[in-house]
């Protein structure tokens, strides 16, 4: 299925978008500015999205977008294009509001970008969502001190760090560690009465 964009959109974003999607369909349409599968997208600019907040058409739009699965709306530019334009007088509490009710209340999530291109890259990303592509990549985590299980016992220890570990295994192997005493442990540089009960309840 190909995405459908509509006709109102400006020809500068028609052609960032068709960078992605070459079989783009343009044509008038009555709910959103891209459509594809379950993906209803409204674009709006902060100036636009500032001037939907004060005539109403914001509610009304984001409305008829939750006949979708997945309704959004992606915002280009930020408050401070409408705090420096003179014929605009949303406040940013309203317009930080109306993003929240978007969100909130109506399930419509606001999302932000930079400029056309920007937009293109995240319409495209979303359209690929909803043909079912999901990431092919597995990540696993990955244990660089595997095989040094002092180490990463002690790097377990919210806040010690590598290089007191290292420092507390010069002077302390598994057995020394478990027998140490708090004061045994203080005499290692940078192990202060902290760290050293945090350890002892690691190696008891």
């Amino acid at each position: 299925m190909s995405p459908v964009m509509d006709d109102r959109e400006p020809k500068k974003v028609q052609k960032a978008c068709r960078k992605q999607y070459p079989d783009l369909v343009v044509r008038r349409m009555d709910v959103g500015d891209y459509i594809h599968g379950n993906v209803c997208i409204e674009r709006k600019t902060a100036l636009d999205f500032a001037s939907s907040i004060r005539d109403g058409r914001l509610y009304s739009q984001v409305l008829a977008m939750r006949q979708f699965a997945n309704p959004l709306i992606i915002m280009e530019g930020s408050y401070e294009d409408v705090r420096t334009n003179r014929y605009q007088d949303v406040s940013i509490n309203e317009f930080i509001g109306a993003m929240a009710d978007c969100c909130m209340l109506y399930k419509v999530p606001v999302l932000h970008c930079e400029n056309n291109s920007q937009f293109a890259r995240y319409a495209d990303s979303l359209f690929r969502k909803a043909d079912g592509e999901t990431p092919e990549q597995k990540f696993t985590r990955v244990n660089k001190w595997k095989g040094n299980q002092e180490l990463s016992c002690l790097l377990g220890i919210y806040g010690l760090g590598e290089k007191r570990a290292r420092a507390i295994l010069k002077q302390f192997d598994f057995r020394g560690l478990c027998e140490a005493s708090v004061d045994d442990l203080m005499s290692v540089k940078g192990i202060g009465n902290k760290y050293a009960k945090a350890i002892k309840e690691v190696f008891k």
